[in-house]
């Protein structure tokens, strides 16, 4: 189980779960060094969002906004988490606190780059000019073409398709590419 939402936190003392934490509106970055003073683990995933304007700069975003997931010792009761300057609230369902496991911080925290931030939207791997390619998602899905490059860094690519009788020169996202040969 993923969210977990049925156990007491009584029950959890100490395995130290991760509960979600609301912060007040863009005051994640705030709320996480309050509660890190506090000698709270706090954990932010951030991720850079596209550029709305090829000029525009790259800056880390929370992935989640508005919230945060944290742990504390014996020493910082729940309410000391509450009352922390850019915190809302741990976010509670009927009353009981919203709980992640481990595994999903862990598989979080594993998609970061040396930054510490999360590139969703880009791939792994580089793809070769002159790869055969096949389009994953998408009206054009199951369609094949040969990779021609990258488009401003690597979120995109042009790809010739043969399309309607004729090799169409196509934008898509490098995620909705798979590779078929080299």
């Amino acid at each position: 189980m993923v969210f977990d939402t049925g156990t007491p936190m009584d029950e959890y003392r100490g395995s130290r779960p991760w509960i979600v934490i609301r912060s007040k509106s863009q005051r994640e970055r705030i709320a996480v060094e309050h509660l890190r003073g506090r000698g709270a683990e706090v954990y932010c995933p951030l991720f850079l969002k596209p550029r709305h304007h090829h000029r525009a700069p790259r800056r880390p975003s929370p992935l989640f906004p508005g919230y945060l997931f944290a742990r504390s010792g014996n020493e910082l009761p729940l309410n000391g988490m509450a009352y922390c300057p850019g915190v809302h609230a741990p976010l509670r369902f009927d009353g009981v606190l919203a709980r992640v496991e481990h595994a999903l911080i862990e598989e979080l925290r594993a998609q970061e780059n040396e930054e510490g931030v999360i590139l969703p939207w880009e791939r792994k791997e580089r793809i070769g000019e002159g790869s055969v390619v096949r389009i994953g998602e998408g009206p054009l899905k199951g369609m094949e073409g040969v990779f021609q490059g990258y488009l401003n860094g690597t979120e995109r690519a042009r790809v010739l398709v043969n399309f309607l009788h004729r090799s169409t020169l196509m934008q898509i996202r490098t995620l909705q590419l798979e590779v078929v040969s080299c």
